[in-house]
């Protein structure tokens, strides 16, 4: 008997060893791949008999729009499924309401009793959505779900009829898709979807990232936070998350200013966790997002009846958003487009379609949209650039990718909702793909537009499109010289003196100097001002990187308006020395908000008078010749800096009256 329980155990062990323990997955990224679902399908209607595969691929890989995972292909699904949330310990991936979009439209997922949607239509939002959760089970490898039943509802009446149960639902992994780590090294500005309304304390930071080693895979992460001092915190990178762990950490230790991040009870004024983790979901190579709350609060105490209660009210409460980086090499696809259509095939009756047509493409939030297409205004529509910056793609499988709402229509005995949108040559929601060429055109794949119904979840064809190419409209650019006369809405006189005029309008001409010529800088200026020149010392404007909008120089110098004993100087609106911000318009003129003028005495300094201009347009002269630009004579001796001297007083090389001479 010894020796049988001795052989048994030792089979026993040795089995124990031969069977491989599947270690516990640490990132959603270890769900990405190919695998096999399995399922009972137990069909209530015949008619439904093909909506639920009870053995299909399902595809899990990177996620959209934030999304950590997408998943595709699910109980023989068309529809993207997308997944909200990992949770390692757990082991499980979240999915947050699952009829938006429906699976199988016009279906809906209900639970194991068929009540729809998980709950009762008079129940509460988590109630009546839910969430479910699929479970990974490390020493088995299977990834289940809960059971579930596919069910008809009457909307009005709360009810359902359920047409298929689907029980015993595992799926197992086939092959693994490999993750490449890219590289995020560089400066990164955060920017909040919003912030606290009545305070403007941080809202937004930096975070420069330094790679710790050659894997791409350990950062350190450097934090800016305006008006504090920088600190460095340690993170890891997956190629799908940065996580960045924090623990007790202040941007002001001696003022107790601290952050930390989701409020852990009813009253979050008093309560966060003040240790957690910065997670970043990588989107593409100049932006990831981020969908925590980041709460900035400043400890203290409060005291009622001699009795003392730690506090730490609110100060900021960032919420989500995303950080980018520039990357001077990417392609900028916002803008519009030129449009041209080879080729287009009519498959229904009563459609007709433009062979040219101009597509806006908006950039929001860190992410491309077409806000125009086909003649379609407001059109939902995602664009999604790849990796190499080379193409871009639309996924059109998406339940919110449509070209526009039709309006409600029959369908059977009930009525459905119409969208045009677009689909693959045969009708299919897919992918869209559009090319980046070298010369700076866009090619497009051939595509379809179809009407499709929400509900039924059919498409029907009513167009193909062949032969689609577009060019990027040059953005127009606002021509700054010119003739101006400037007229003002509002005018206060804070106090005149004897010969001092202000008047309502005047003329401004504003002036290009070109110096490259003589190896100096080239500006834009006001010269003429008050109807006076300003001389030597003229307004300079910095033009804006669109070219649309403009800093004006102001205070020192700057502007000193000639007339007699005293002297003109611009200011801003609170008669200081900062630039004010002006701004040109489509009709060709400028908008000024405001700026004050003080009226100087050369003698000594003192202020004769001033007045306050608010709501300032400079209104184009109409010549008859326009864009004439003319290079100004440059009177005087300058050094190679752009400084103007008196006299030359040490060897070198000058600008004397516009030209370079060698002074021996």
């Amino acid at each position: 008997m010894k020796k049988n329980y001795f052989y048994a155990l030792f089979v026993t062990l040795m089995l124990c060893m031969t069977i491989p323990a599947t270690a516990q997955i640490t990132s959603i990224s270890g769900f990405y791949g190919k695998w096999q679902f399995t399922a009972d399908v137990d069909v209530k209607n015949q008619d439904y008999a093909d909506v639920i595969s009870s053995s299909c691929e399902v595809v899990i890989t990177k996620g959209d729009n934030g999304y950590p995972a997408k998943m595709e292909g699910f109980a023989g699904s068309t529809q993207t499924l997308n997944i909200n949330k990992f949770d390692a310990d757990a082991q499980t991936l979240l999915f947050l309401n699952p009829n938006s979009p429906q699976l199988w439209a016009p279906l809906h997922m209900a639970d194991a009793d068929g009540k729809y949607p998980y709950g009762t239509a008079e129940g509460g939002w988590s109630d009546t959505y839910g969430s479910i959760n699929f479970t990974y089970d490390a020493t088995t490898g299977v990834l289940s779900y809960p059971d579930f039943t596919v069910v008809t509802a009457d909307h009005a009446a709360g009810t359902t009829e359920i047409m298929v149960k689907v029980t015993n639902i595992k799926m197992t992994l086939i092959e693994s898709e490999k993750i490449e780590i890219p590289e995020i090294a560089g400066e990164w500005t955060y920017t909040p979807y919003y912030t606290r309304n009545d305070s403007t304390f941080v809202t937004t930071f930096k975070m420069t990232l330094v790679a710790k080693d050659d894997t791409n895979t350990q950062w350190d992460a450097t934090f800016a936070f305006e008006g504090f001092e920088e600190f460095t915190l340690s993170g890891t990178f997956d190629g799908i998350n940065l996580d960045i762990p924090f623990e007790e950490q202040y941007l002001d230790a001696e003022k107790k200013i601290r952050f930390g991040i989701a409020a852990t009870s009813a009253n979050p004024d008093n309560v966060f966790v003040k240790s957690g983790k910065f997670s970043f979901a990588y989107n593409s190579k100049t932006m990831m997002w981020q969908n925590d709350y980041i709460y900035i609060r400043q400890e203290g105490v409060t005291v009622k009846d001699g009795v003392e209660t730690p506090v730490a009210p609110l100060v900021q409460q960032l919420y989500g958003g995303w950080i980018e980086r520039e990357d001077p090499n990417a392609y900028d696809w916002a803008g519009v487009y030129n449009v041209s259509i080879h080729e287009i095939e009519t498959l229904a009756d009563g459609v007709d379609f433009p062979k040219n047509f101009e597509m806006v493409i908006e950039k929001s939030q860190g992410t491309y949209s077409i806000k125009k297409f086909l003649g379609y205004e407001n059109t939902v529509m995602a664009l999604t650039p790849s990796e190499d910056g080379k193409s871009a793609t639309i996924d059109l499988s998406n339940a919110y990718c449509y070209l526009q709402y039709i309006g409600e229509v029959a369908n059977g005995e009930s009525s459905d909702y119409a969208y045009h949108v677009i689909t693959d040559v045969n009708g299919e929601p897919t992918t869209q793909k559009i090319i980046l060429n070298e010369d700076g055109t866009l090619s497009f794949g051939d595509f379809s537009v179809s009407r499709k119904l929400y509900y039924a979840n059919t498409y029907e064809p009513l167009a193909l499109m062949s032969g689609v190419s577009a060019v990027k409209a040059e953005a127009p650019k606002f021509e700054w010289v010119g003739d101006y006369t400037l007229t003002t809405g509002k005018l206060d006189k804070y106090y005149t003196g004897d010969d001092v005029e202000f008047p309502e309008s005047f003329d401004v001409n504003i002036t290009y100097f070109d110096g490259s010529q003589y190896g100096m800088d080239s500006y834009y200026y006001i010269s003429t001002f008050m109807n006076k020149s300003i001389g030597s010392t003229p307004i300079k404007l910095t033009i804006s990187e669109d070219g649309w909008s403009a800093d004006m120089a102001t205070g020192g110098m700057c502007g000193a308006i000639v007339a007699g004993e005293t002297y003109y100087k611009i200011y801003d609106m609170n008669a200081s020395a900062n630039p004010i911000t002006i701004t040109g318009n489509e009709d060709g003129s400028i908008s000024i908000p405001s700026f004050f003028i003080k009226v100087l005495n050369y003698k000594d300094n003192s202020e004769a008078a001033g007045a306050w201009y608010q709501d300032v347009t400079l209104t184009r002269k109409s010549t008859g010749i326009e864009n004439i630009v003319e290079t100004p004579v440059v009177e005087g001796i300058y050094d190679l800096l752009g400084r103007k001297i008196e006299a030359i007083t040490a060897p070198g090389l000058y600008i004397v009256n516009g030209k370079k001479v060698v002074i021996k």
